[in-house]
């Protein structure tokens, strides 16, 4: 079967579509949900075939070590215990976690795999992982297995499950997303009214108002930050931008076509380049490799706007937000996304729907338990239980959508609801969008209001990264062998062609794409075109 490829021109209207789809077959009035601290989810015997008898196995999950404050102890939870005796102890499986740093990810298990230490169930958001261990015959075929123990799954995932097919094969099942909008772009509105500017609507403007920030330093003492920056944002801010600057192509070539030779591309940057030559963007932003600085000036109350996923800083396990009105009351953030293209129109990334990638390394012994769990995790009603807990102690219905109590005995969700734990969905889904939605801004109180119309400016005029997908319908070798190298020389060019003198920047361009190219590049982009026209044309 071809697969689905997303249109590459502005989708204003798919992320309506996918959210009309995002339900599955759950009833929102049937939806609500175990009730009571005795209720469970249905057994595995009843999703599952009967517990089978014999040897006891153990199935290992990889779960990611977020560091925040909210994250339970790894593997020694309530909810661990809950998904054992919900699904293990009748299925006789003993279920271990291993924890994995989230920043490190990919090094961790780059070693696990290669020393056959990895857990049966693993996943990344990188393509080129992907890429590399299948390249390396490093991951199982899960289609036979899908196909006697994940009918849950298939009906969960529809047409996204062919995402995770590469040369014919089910190398991958793909996290079901919900919600698709990645960008969010906000200014400060109290600095706009004391200074009589409306919110900026296009790219002139937006300047004008950087400007008047920088000349009435309206932080005081020569604090103002006009545009707050940090490394790891700037890629995926500028990401966006650039939309903004492209040109019209074809579908080959924007899949194709290296993004540093595609028309447009470097009038994107050279645009940023002049709006920092003058002053009006994080003079640091390079050394701020985890954005601390940006969090403190913006908390400090020194930052104008800044780029970030959708309602990042004020979402209620973020302090930034929080601490920014401690220290000037006052203050106050819109969505403002001004950067308008060619036809009025305002592009900007958003997600496939689909999250990270799950796999199983072809060394565990246990391929079958694995498909079992993560078809058992693909029900509404484990997914209800899993991300809101239990009515009564965890939260109460109000409207048909499940309001958070102040609950802290043991059975505490982890962070972000469980998040750590529900590996295959991206999100909360109760069955109905706007519920939904509901259920995302609650995790942003006090400021629902702004996460909603942060999240309606993401989800509009959207494009699809050419770049992450994982469309093509077999591996791009290539992208194995470069794509760690590319990334990081990737993240060197923005720095530089941010940061160098006008006069130096078309120059230092070229030579800086040429060098691109020749380490891996052109090698890349040809192999996406003749897998593209051999696959997909």
């Amino acid at each position: 079967m071809k697969r689905k490829l997303f249109a590459f021109a502005l989708v204003a209207s798919l992320c309506a579509s996918l959210f009309a789809g995002c339900g599955g077959s759950t009833d929102p009035s049937a939806s609500a949900g175990p009730s009571g601290s005795e209720a469970a989810s249905p057994t595995a015997q009843e999703s599952q075939e009967a517990a089978p008898g014999g040897e006891r196995k153990t199935l290992t999950i990889e779960v990611f070590d977020l560091g925040v404050e909210s994250q339970l102890p790894i593997g020694d939870n309530f909810w661990c215990d809950w998904m054992q005796s919900e699904f293990g102890d009748p299925n006789n499986i003993d279920l271990e976690f291993m924890p994995i740093p989230r920043t490190e990810e990919v090094t961790k298990m780059n070693i696990l795999m290669s020393s056959g230490d990895a857990p049966d169930i693993i996943y990344t958001y990188q393509v080129d992982v992907i890429n590399n261990y299948i390249k390396q015959g490093g991951l199982a075929d899960l289609g036979p297995a899908i196909e006697q123990h994940g009918a849950n799954i298939k009906s969960f995932l529809g047409d996204t499950l062919e995402y995770g097919v590469f040369s014919g094969t089910q190398y991958v099942i793909p996290q079901k997303r919900l919600f698709t909008g990645i960008v969010g772009s906000q200014i400060r509105k109290d600095w706009l009214d004391a200074l009589g500017l409306p919110v900026p609507s296009t790219k002139e403007e937006f300047v004008s108002t950087l400007q008047a920030f920088k000349d009435n330093d309206p932080a005081g003492d020569g604090r103002t930050i006009p545009w707050g920056m940090s490394a790891d944002l700037m890629t995926q801010g500028f990401y966006s931008l650039h939309y903004t600057f492209k040109q019209e192509m074809s579908e080959e070539d924007f899949y194709t076509v290296n993004p540093w030779e595609q028309p447009g591309y470097k009038d994107g940057l050279e645009w940023v380049n002049s709006i920092f030559s003058q002053g009006l963007i994080s003079p640091e932003f390079a050394l701020d490799k985890d954005s601390s600085q940006l969090k403190a000036a913006i908390s400090n109350g020194q930052v104008g706007f800044y780029l970030s996923n959708v309602g990042q800083y004020h979402h209620a396990s973020s302090p930034v937000i929080a601490s920014l009105l401690e220290n000037v009351p006052e203050a106050e953030y819109v969505p403002c996304y001004p950067f308008e293209n060619a036809e009025g129109k305002y592009p900007k990334l958003m997600y496939y729907p689909y999250g990270h990638y799950l796999m199983v390394p072809a060394a565990s012994q246990v391929v079958d338990e694995a498909v079992m769990f993560l078809d058992w995790m693909s029900q509404s009603e484990v997914l209800f239980t899993l991300t809101s807990g239990f009515e009564g102690e965890n939260y109460e219905m109000k409207d048909g959508v499940p309001v958070d109590l102040p609950y802290e005995g043991e059975k505490k969700l982890s962070s972000d609801h469980n998040n750590d734990y529900v590996i295959t969905l991206n999100g909360r889904d109760i069955g109905d969008y706007e519920q939904n939605l509901d259920l995302r801004a609650m995790g942003h109180a006090p400021h629902e209001q702004f996460f909603k119309d942060s999240y309606a400016m993401a989800a509009t005029d959207g494009v699809l990264d050419p770049w992450s997908f994982t469309g093509f319908q077999e591996p791009v070798q290539s992208e194995a062998k470069y794509g760690t190298t590319l990334n990081e020389k990737r993240n060197e060019m923005f720095v530089r062609l941010y940061m160098c003198t006008p006069g130096e920047f078309s120059g230092l361009y070229d030579s800086l794409v040429e060098e691109y190219m020749e380490i891996g590049g052109r090698e890349v982009a040809a192999e996406r075109k003749e897998v593209y026209q051999r696959t997909m044309g």
